[in-house]
């Protein structure tokens, strides 16, 4: 039994260890997580999955205390949202639906905006290898194979999620903070604007950091490909948003 719970004791610390190395390097240090695992130095680091899982975690677990996630979307903004590449074909959907089964608006609203957040869980991977062909055909000329292209990306994603789990919060308390007189609607209009912006730039900055220490271009060119880096952002969302309707939708 004591042989056993020693066992146990390292293993709990061993992770821990793990644990704090790696989102303190992924955070703190943009790149250098990629750049080690590619050296061959992967001791006392997670792997780049287990990575990808914590934050997730992380991500869900804030989403669900706030009640707000770049990830899930309600039913309205799918058939109201005129930028969404979906919206008319989900907006006829939806229609021809309710004109089938004769089920009230609301009531199918509300079954499919329960559901879309449990497929989000799942479906938010799916954002990781649309992410690695973008690394990939910016970074052609970098010899380091699929692996490290999709290592790459892994790592960028995975900071994504941490940033949107701290993000949220800290914003939401600011806008409280500067506009105490307005109301619910104009919060949450300013709430949308400033995320948006803000979550971009930081995209686009923590990209430009970590391609610099793992691609070892320029800053001007790496600057160049960080602004490519972040309207790709853009598209995938939006890829990822379609995917997500109709994944939803087929389910119920």
């Amino acid at each position: 039994m004591r042989t056993l719970g020693s066992q146990a004791w390292e293993s709990v610390t061993e992770m821990d260890g793990k644990f704090l190395k790696s989102f303190t390097l992924l955070l703190f240090r943009p790149g250098q997580l990629t750049a080690d695992y590619l050296a061959g130095v992967r001791q006392h680091r997670l792997t780049p999955f287990q990575i990808l899982v914590f934050a997730n975690i992380l991500f869900f677990l804030v989403a669900g205390l706030l009640g707000y996630s770049a990830f899930t979307t309600s039913l309205e903004i799918h058939t109201q949202a005129t930028n969404f590449l979906h919206q008319p074909l989900a907006q006829q959907m939806v229609e021809h639906r309710l004109d089938s089964t004769g089920e009230a608006a609301s009531e199918f609203a509300a079954r499919f905006n329960d559901r879309v957040e449990i497929q989000a869980k799942s479906l938010v991977i799916i954002m990781v290898p649309m992410l690695a062909l973008v690394v990939l055909g910016l970074n052609r000329s970098v010899r380091f194979g699929a692996v490290g292209h999709w290592v790459f990306a892994t790592h960028v994603f995975a900071f994504m999620l941490v940033l949107q789990a701290t993000l949220a919060p800290l914003l939401e308390r600011l806008l409280v903070v500067v506009l105490p007189m307005a109301g619910p609607q104009a919060l949450s209009q300013w709430f949308e604007f400033s995320y948006s912006i803000l979550l971009f730039l930081s995209f686009g900055v923590y990209y430009h950091l970590a391609s610099k220490q793992v691609h070892q271009f320029s800053t001007l060119i790496t600057a160049v490909k960080a602004l490519l880096f972040v309207v790709a952002i853009y598209w995938i969302f939006l890829i990822y948003r379609m995917v997500l309707f109709f994944t939803t939708f087929y389910s119920l």
